[in-house]
């Protein structure tokens, strides 16, 4: 399965730390997870995203409409 999860961005919100604790729980279940971030800006969550082997997509679409 593959799931795509899109958020405005990674700052440290409740949406944003769900996403940070789920995804890694997910691949481990051999989910293919990757996570579609609507701001450029880095943030202090992507860290410990990419600490896991995560890597965030970027965009610079403040809206996902």
């Amino acid at each position: 399965m593959r799931v795509l999860n899109v958020i405005a961005t990674l700052g440290f919100g409740g949406a944003e730390t769900l996403l940070c604790d789920l995804v890694p729980s997910l691949r481990r279940l051999g989910v293919h997870v990757e996570i579609l971030c609507l701001s450029a800006q880095e943030y202090p969550l992507e860290k410990e995203l990419l600490d896991q082997g995560i890597k965030p997509i970027h965009t610079e679409q403040l809206s996902p409409y």
